[in-house]
């Protein structure tokens, strides 16, 4: 196994620190959604959730599904991300030598003597805790309104038009005689509006059921992040611990592992390979 110097494992560095960046910054970008998602629900202006579903002739259930859509997408993007940054992370410690600053570093932030090892994992499962919690409200809300039965939206729809009909007899309170006597209220028909809105939930139910399914993706990623990287990271331990000993590892892992990099051509097999790579791309287009 050939290791790498730490200049030639300098662009590595600086591709993990971008990426890092990139997480922070679309996180930023959430947060920034969330706040006005939950401004425009709780605002001055906002209406009540059932009126706000059931409104538009019930099309407005789309919104909390799309709204689910781009919170399981994100969720998707920042699991990636931050496999994306252990493959990085991964491949600096697996060929950093072990005289490598790189080898230190790793070794000290996986030790008891680094300060952010006892809270990192709280601090990504708070990241993640975010986004689930989103989705699961989305999902259950948005589901207990499109399988609701026939007698509870009726009621909603009912309670709906009964809210529109008491704001609109409503006297304003002016200076003056006695107001005449309020116009009794008379109970709504809301049978058009529940056969539309019974319809449109109909279409709306497949849609839900896709963004259900949608959701198993950032639910492998989560598996795979937790999983199988962390068993590469433990085969990477002791691979480095077995190269600083002088002795084969003993985990199938990290076995599969080691014949993974022995396969693997030296470094100055592959430089030798690019040059002359280079100097044949330079003599053909002399020659054109």
């Amino acid at each position: 196994m050939d290791l790498l110097e730490d200049r030639k494992l300098a662009p590595f560095r600086t591709e993990y620190l971008e990426r890092e960046k990139e997480i922070q910054r679309y996180i930023g970008v959430y947060l920034s959604g969330v706040v006005i998602v939950f401004s425009w629900l709780i605002g001055p202006q906002s209406k009540p959730l059932n009126e706000m579903v059931l409104g538009n002739d019930g099309y407005n259930i789309y919104a909390f599904l799309i709204i689910s859509v781009v919170n399981a997408l994100f969720i998707t993007f920042l699991i990636y991300k931050s496999l994306d940054v252990h493959d990085t992370t991964q491949f600096i410690t697996v060929y950093a030598r072990p005289e490598s600053i790189y080898t230190y570093w790793e070794k000290w932030r996986r030790s008891a003597y680094s300060i952010t090892k006892p809270v990192r994992t709280s601090y990504f499962a708070a990241l993640a805790l975010l986004p689930t919690l989103m989705a699961i409200m989305l999902l259950v809300f948005a589901g207990s309104k499109l399988f609701s039965t026939d007698e509870s939206l009726k009621n909603q729809l009912l309670q709906i038009e009964n809210s529109r009909q008491a704001a609109r007899i409503s006297p304003a309170v002016v200076p003056g005689p006695s107001p005449s006597p309020l116009p009794t209220p008379t109970i709504p028909d809301v049978s058009a509006q529940f056969v539309h809105a019974r319809s449109v939930f109909g279409i709306a139910k497949l849609f839900f059921v896709l963004v259900g399914l949608l959701h198993l993706l950032p639910m492998w990623f989560f598996y795979r992040n937790v999983g199988p990287t962390k068993k590469r990271w433990d085969a990477i331990a002791e691979l480095k611990e077995a190269q600083a000993g002088n002795a084969p590892p003993t985990s199938a892992e990290a076995i599969k592992l080691k014949e993974f990099l022995d396969d693997t051509p030296p470094v100055h097999e592959l430089e030798a390979n690019a040059e002359t790579s280079d100097i044949v791309a330079k003599e053909s287009n002399r020659k054109d």
